[in-house]
């Protein structure tokens, strides 16, 4: 086992070309090549490697900051949702609260404005009956009425009647009385009988 030489990630010699956690080329230089490498191509590989190991370097420092962020983002994310949720509860809850007083002033309003109408329509049925009631003893006012008046107006014949046969007889009884002055000595007696 090796290690790359820029991440430190373990591989098998020979069984890997790139490194799978950075991706560096891990092909071994030819056998043929030992003790043959040029210095100035030595120095450039390790420029190479230096450059990769500090941008590896580089690389891993931005993930991590990257990952704190995400973290950072997560956390917050989270603390708004849990913040949303718990107002998002709060405003069922007052909705349902404010739901249920509205049902419970509609049911109350509902209530007393039937009572009212009740109580409206039986002071109406009451009215009626007394209009009625009124109608009635009206109408029965008015058929006493008119049978007194035709009581009276029977009275009034039968007077009429009775002081024409009362003028009739006084008359009469008047025009005897005053015939027979000088032949009857009842004169007396038959004025105090008119009287």
């Amino acid at each position: 086992m090796s290690n790359c030489p820029i991440c430190q990630t373990e591989y098998v010699d020979g069984a890997v070309n790139f490194c799978f956690t950075c991706g560096w080329d891990l092909t071994p230089y030819p056998v043929t090549f030992t003790g043959q490498i040029p210095a100035a191509f030595l120095d450039k590989e390790r420029a190479k490697l230096v450059w990769a190991k500090q941008t590896w370097s580089r690389i891993l420092d931005t993930q991590y900051r990257l990952n704190q962020q995400k973290a950072d983002i997560s956390s917050q994310l989270t603390e708004q949702l849990t913040q949303t949720q718990q107002q998002l509860t709060k405003t069922i809850n007052q909705h349902q609260q404010l739901q249920a007083t509205l049902d419970q002033i509609t049911d109350r309003v509902v209530k007393e404005l039937l009572e009212k109408l009740r109580q409206e329509r039986a002071e109406e049925a009451a009215q009626l009956a007394q209009y009625n009631t009124g109608i009635s003893s009206w109408e029965q006012v008015t058929r006493e009425r008119a049978k007194l008046a035709a009581q009276l107006e029977q009275a009034n014949t039968k007077i009429s009647r009775l002081k024409q046969l009362v003028t009739q007889l006084a008359q009469d009884k008047i025009g005897n009385i005053i015939s027979g002055y000088n032949d009857d000595d009842d004169y007396d007696d038959d004025i105090d009988d008119i009287v």
